[in-house]
């Protein structure tokens, strides 16, 4: 009937939205549409997405990794810039009073870099993103949240809020910073996304099944 029809068409536009999404150790699915994809596909189609998943989830820790070490290699060079201020106003004489106007000022300057950042080249850089994150994953589309834009002026922004001596830390900037790396591999032509199209496949071939049934 219509309404049947109906129904298995929005079915298999769910799928093929949440094709892209997938989480490790989660309950299984336990439904008759999630058995008949898991039956359309293949031994060898399975192996395949299982070991992919595990090497996306291994790259992804890895690039953040290199990232980690580029952000603390940047709050080093700034924080003996800082350094460098006040003792070079010691040595030109200036006493205390010059190398705490140093110090103090060159920590306003990274503050205001650090907070310019996030109030006019993208907001969504600003706070830990965990709480967007979660957001996005229950379905509230947030426009920027996963571009390489966010990512730049998220890890440019911390680095410079933890060299002014901000109360902020890297943790929830890096979970954040490793869902646009996640996000990235679902690229379009990218294996992840390749891997992504045939389980929209299996998904069509699935429904096909069931309605016929």
């Amino acid at each position: 009937s219509d309404a049947a029809g109906r129904r298995a068409r929005e079915t298999l536009g769910r799928l093929q939205r949440m094709a892209a999404f997938e989480g490790q150790d989660f309950d299984p699915q336990e439904s008759g549409l999630s058995r008949a994809i898991a039956r359309a596909a293949t031994p060898r189609e399975h192996a395949r997405e299982e070991q992919l998943r595990w090497a996306l989830s291994a790259a992804i820790g890895a690039s953040m990794g290199v990232i980690a070490f580029a952000v603390n290699g940047l709050v080093e060079v700034l924080t003996r810039l800082r350094l460098g201020a006040a003792l070079a106003a010691v040595e030109r004489g200036a006493g205390g009073a010059g190398a705490f106007a140093a110090w103090v000022g060159l920590a306003g300057l990274l503050a205001a870099v650090a907070g310019g950042l996030v109030a006019w080249v993208q907001p969504l850089g600003a706070g830990s993103g965990i709480p967007e994150l979660k957001s996005y994953l229950n379905g509230v589309h947030l426009r920027g949240l996963l571009t390489l834009k966010t990512l730049g002026v998220k890890l440019v922004g911390i680095a410079f809020s933890i060299a002014s001596r901000l109360i902020a830390g890297k943790e929830g900037p890096f979970v954040h910073g490793g869902g646009v790396v996640g996000a990235a591999a679902f690229l379009p032509e990218s294996p992840a996304w390749l891997v992504a199209k045939r389980r929209r496949a299996a998904a069509a071939r699935a429904l096909t099944t069931l309605r016929g049934g």
